[in-house]
């Protein structure tokens, strides 16, 4: 059964404190509102002064633990740390609710699973789960004219909608912009948790995808499909190897794109800044543990390589919403 706070009042004063105990257990998570009558002056006895009366209300006291849950939720959350915010959701739904409340933190289990798959590259799957279940906590919130809530999720649910689009394109070997994109916000997730070599490893396979891309765009190639070059540029096939550095790669995607009249490409100018600003910036990716290195990444050094493909065109997909603390 549902209840509705606005119609049911429980006033416990006057009660035996078993009668009190009893009565605030046994309603504590209906959404019912507690009350008892105080007073503004007391004999000396304690006793209230008739016409001094005053009604106090009372939260319910599920309600504070709700709130320190929920604060554990946003807070891990706007970390990027679905895990834990997983993890808060559950004790919230292992707490008594109303029917509304939980249909609304499971539907946010949903979407914080969806977020989690999303972060780590399962496009299709996060697709799946999140699709449904952001509508419907939309829903929701809009009916419970929570207007805080419901900006955050419908920021969200416009990004699943390009999330659905990129989703797509991945289930055909299409290779798209989107997919760049989205590459580039997870690169920026990693340096938002201090994780700068795991952030700067994205960056760099971005330089690559971005090659690959530009092909694919101009030339309809990909460079691991041999069935996709064209009969006169067959003998390239062979030119892209992964054990070449991605320098290599650049030097024959470029003489690809040149050979069919593209001159002024992404591709010619990640090239040329090979040479200067590029260069640096790849070999302190190289001295990373996560590469060929002991060093670990700076801050600096992310910053540094973020600022160049900004200056390139590189254009990162829109970063996810935070939930504020007031939500």
């Amino acid at each position: 059964m549902e209840w509705n706070a606005s119609e049911i009042l429980v006033d416990y004063t006057g009660g035996t404190k078993a009668m009190v105990a009893g009565t605030v257990l046994g309603l504590t998570g209906r959404g019912v509102t507690f009350a008892y009558v105080g007073g503004e002056q007391r004999s000396e006895l304690g006793q209230v002064i008739s016409g001094s009366e005053k009604i106090r209300h009372q939260e319910d006291p599920i309600d504070r633990h709700i709130e320190e849950d929920w604060t554990g939720f946003y807070q891990s959350w706007n970390a990027w740390d679905f895990s834990s915010s997983l993890r808060f959701l559950e004790r919230i739904l292992q707490r008594p609710l109303r029917d509304t409340e939980r249909r609304f933190y499971k539907r946010l289990q949903s979407i914080a699973e969806g977020m989690q798959l999303w972060d780590l590259f399962q496009h299709k799957e996060a697709a799946r789960k999140l699709s449904r279940a952001v509508s419907e906590a939309v829903a929701i919130t809009e009916a419970w004219e929570d207007s805080v809530k419901v900006q955050v999720l419908r920021t969200l649910e416009e990004q699943v909608k390009h999330l659905a689009i990129l989703a797509q394109k991945i289930s055909v070997d299409e290779i798209s912009p989107e997919l760049l994109g989205d590459l580039l916000a997870n690169a920026q997730r990693r340096a938002d948790q201090g994780r700068y070599d795991d952030a700067i490893t994205r960056l760099y396979r971005s330089i690559e995808l971005a090659m690959e891309i530009e092909l694919y765009d101009k030339l309809k190639i990909r460079i691991r499909d041999p069935k996709t070059f064209p009969e006169d540029l067959k003998s390239f096939r062979g030119d892209f190897r992964e054990s070449r550095g991605i320098r290599e790669n650049l030097e024959v995607a470029n003489d690809l794109l040149s050979r069919r009249g593209h001159q002024n490409t992404l591709t010619r100018t990640l090239l040329e800044a090979y040479q200067g600003q590029l260069g640096g910036l790849m070999e302190r990716r190289n001295q990373s543990i996560l590469a060929h290195g002991l060093n670990p990444v700076k801050q600096e050094d992310f910053v540094k390589f973020w600022e160049f493909l900004n200056q390139v065109g590189f254009t990162a997909s829109p970063p996810w919403p935070r939930w504020p603390s007031k939500a």
